[in-house]
């Protein structure tokens, strides 16, 4: 029988991990992501080692805190861009991208830049939002 936990009157199942094929299946997803991002940035990924171990935990504490945000939101479920905010926070802290020669230090913060405002462009295109420029003339 599953553990239910309670927070405002509510009852809320314990966390459930996520089962192996899913797990792969949002890894892959997260290869994916690490490849176009090294391509839209113009750095060649071959001169980097990305330890998949860490996305690995990146994936799994993300999953983790949707159960965390279901309960203290109100029963809300996070979108997209939450989720990529969280996941992105996990890559920041865990610094799975290494340079082996040359380039920027800082690859980690480039890529997870790339997948906020790409996240961002694809939000606001399924929300019909009206692309603004950032600049201010």
């Amino acid at each position: 029988m599953q553990k239910l936990h309670e927070h405002n009157d509510v009852l809320y199942p314990s966390y459930a991990e996520m089962s192996d094929e899913k797990h792969i299946e949002r890894l892959m997803l997260a290869k994916s992501m690490f490849e176009k991002s090294f391509q839209e940035i113009k750095l060649d990924i071959t001169k980097h080692y990305i330890e998949f171990h860490l996305v690995s935990d990146a994936i799994a504490r993300t999953d983790q805190r949707k159960l965390h945000y279901l309960m203290y939101h109100d029963g809300m479920m996070m979108n997209e861009l939450k989720q990529i905010a969280v996941f992105s926070f996990w890559i920041l802290r865990l610094k799975p991208i290494h340079r082996l020669a040359g380039g920027p230090i800082d690859v980690n913060e480039q890529v997870v830049l790339n997948w906020f405002f790409r996240a961002v462009i694809s939000y606001r295109n399924k929300k019909g939002i009206p692309q603004k420029s950032i600049l201010v003339s």
